[in-house]
């Protein structure tokens, strides 16, 4: 049995939760050799932010080594082949909202051999929106994938609740940041993304 998960798909957990029938959409963050000890085909990395009064992430929060739980085939629309006039690619994700970017973000900027999806590609911005700090997921990796991307790739996170240490954007994404940080659009391929 293979399961691939393509970009900007996603899978549908579900299990029994107390009785009663829990099912919930997750989207794979990345799928690269290396990566937690995942296998091609055979698993995906999923990144799930476990909410207090989360039935389903309280229970995948506990889930032990031979745990099951169900898992549905690949559900999604998106192609990357939209993505290959593209120059500018901008992406907003809001909270757990980034998850689908992340796999693409990866996908973009992996090594390739041959020509792939994005060889036009010459910058992506990412505009992460979350609350605080501690709601900020990946954070460590954006900045490290950021600084290896060589001025190709630009993180910018804005918190709608943030403390007075915070030194960054603060308030939430509208016209005005998105004209501010993104450029404008144009026939060269600009494609904006929100979650």
């Amino acid at each position: 049995c293979r399961m691939v998960v393509p970009t900007g798909h996603h899978v549908y957990l579900r299990t029994t939760i107390e009785g009663v029938e829990v099912t919930r959409p997750y989207t794979p963050v990345a799928e690269m050799e290396g990566d937690c000890g995942y296998v091609p085909g055979r698993s995906f990395l999923l990144l799930v932010k476990i909410y207090p009064e989360g039935t389903m992430t309280q229970y995948l929060s506990r889930l032990e080594k031979g745990s099951k739980l169900e898992v549905s085939d690949p559900d999604g629309t998106f192609r990357e082949n939209v993505l290959d006039d593209t120059v500018n690619l901008c992406l907003v994700g809001a909270g757990t909202g980034f998850t689908p970017m992340a796999k693409l973000i990866r996908k973009m900027f992996a090594p390739r051999d041959s020509k792939g999806v994005g060889d036009r590609l010459k910058s992506v911005k990412l505009i992460c929106a979350n609350k605080t700090v501690k709601d900020m997921l990946w954070k460590d990796r954006l900045s490290r994938m950021e600084a290896s991307a060589r001025g190709s790739l630009e993180v910018r996170h804005i918190l709608s609740a943030a403390s007075e240490e915070w030194a960054g954007l603060r308030g939430r994404v509208s016209r005005e940041l998105m004209e501010e940080l993104f450029p404008p659009p144009s026939a060269d391929g600009v494609y904006v993304f929100s979650s």
